[in-house]
């Protein structure tokens, strides 16, 4: 018989009876064998967990584009320390199939030859979280550099969107419908069309955001295309050296 797991201290037992490492230092569980995590892609962690679902990701950097949805939830311990790095596959770094949340993760290197580099979500209805997330280096021929949302919400707070970049409008963020960043920082995002930092078309509210050194044709730091309703509110924002080519060197509205 091997070491008597009872919810006491291990002490000298690192493993159980397979020889597994006890993930939880000194302290034992009630089962014969501690629970041994999946390696591997991190695809393969979302595949297999329910929808609802919060992930808990080991620290590492991922090469590997994502698909996500249903109401699942991607947690890593910092953007430091969790990566999705996309560079050199050609693709948007995360593809929704529905919600998500992102929490405390980094997402890098995507290029689309299309729309989001970052994140594409196309799917009528999807609803995006973002908290402590980092988007940089991230690039989409068309709309939203970083992320791209065709139709839906969006929320993030503490997120960091730097040197991200899109052909067309939104070199950070695209939103077609409603979009909500509060303690967030854009920072040389660039756009060929509007928006250099967001472009958006439904309601957009900014509070204590920083924007700084983003550049578009129109709206170096933000575009709202609000047709006859006013669509933003903009609260203890700071802007700073944006700059349009054309029109509106901070905000841009048609």
């Amino acid at each position: 018989a091997g070491p008597n797991d009872s919810g006491l201290p291990c002490f000298d037992f690192s493993s159980d009876q397979r020889d597994v490492a006890r993930p939880n230092g000194p302290a034992c569980d009630i089962g014969a064998f501690e629970f041994a995590p999946p390696i591997g892609p991190l695809q393969t962690l979302i595949n297999a967990a329910a929808a609802g679902t919060a992930i808990n990701v080991p620290d590492g950097s991922y090469t590997e584009s994502l698909t996500i949805g249903d109401g699942k939830t991607l947690i890593g311990s910092g953007p430091d320390n969790v990566v999705i790095d996309a560079t050199n596959l050609n693709s948007s770094a995360i593809t929704a199939t529905g919600d998500f949340t992102l929490i405390g993760i980094r997402v890098t290197g995507g290029s689309s030859a299309g729309h989001g580099g970052g994140i594409f979500a196309d799917i009528d209805g999807t609803n995006i979280s973002l908290d402590n997330v980092v988007f940089d280096n991230n690039s989409a021929v068309l709309d939203g550099g970083a992320i791209y949302l065709r139709n839906g919400s969006i929320t993030g707070t503490n997120a960091t969107f730097i040197s991200n970049a899109a052909g067309g409008n939104g070199g950070a963020v695209f939103s077609g419908t409603n979009a909500s960043f509060s303690g967030s920082l854009f920072d040389l995002n660039q756009a060929g069309g509007n928006g250099g930092a967001i472009a958006n078309s439904g309601f957009l509210a900014s509070s204590n955001n920083s924007f700084q050194s983003n550049s578009a044709n129109n709206g170096g730091a933000i575009s709202i295309d609000s047709g006859d309703t006013p669509s933003a509110n903009s609260s203890n924002d700071l802007f700073t050296a944006n700059s349009a080519t054309r029109d509106g060197g901070a905000i841009y509205e048609s």
